[in-house]
């Protein structure tokens, strides 16, 4: 048995014209919110904290797809921030040919089982007493307002 191409198929054509549409339509009709400096960071959020406490039928695609957004860059810094932390200890208890506890060495030291409600609840109370960091890069409002919730000691 032969195996037909996909250039063969008469839905090759079908094909580009659905993959063209999407390229063009999509950006179009998806109205999503970016996160760069602190201040687009506390919008989402306070967007998301919203969304979380009401019904989502009932809130539109745009809101929505903010409150994602915020949730997204919480779980990508936190999940990198752990990985950081992990190779640091590794790196601690190399550096001391395994006779330290890597354990009690950390670079953040941030309770890691946190609800995304909870961080971005911490996230926005530091930023609103701390209205420097708002003209920053979102991800140092971020770190910054976790390691004053979760110091090192």
């Amino acid at each position: 048995m032969r195996l037909q191409k996909f250039t063969d198929s008469p839905t090759w054509l079908l094909s580009i014209c659905c993959l063209t549409s999407i390229l063009y339509i999509g950006p179009v009709t998806a109205n999503v919110q970016t996160i760069t400096h602190g201040k687009s960071l506390m919008f989402s959020c306070q967007q998301a904290l919203a969304i979380l406490n009401q019904d989502a039928d009932t809130t539109s695609d745009t809101d929505q797809n903010s409150a994602f957004v915020c949730m997204a860059y919480l779980s990508g810094m936190m999940t990198t921030a752990q990985h950081a932390n992990e190779q640091a200890k590794l790196r601690y208890s190399l550096l001391t040919n395994g006779r330290a506890n890597r354990h009690d060495f950390g670079l953040y030291c941030f309770d890691w089982l946190l609800s995304y409600q909870k961080i971005a609840h911490i996230v926005l109370e530091f930023g609103r007493s701390n209205p420097a960091y708002l003209q920053q890069p979102a991800h140092k409002l971020a770190i910054r307002a976790l390691q004053t919730a979760f110091p090192c000691r």
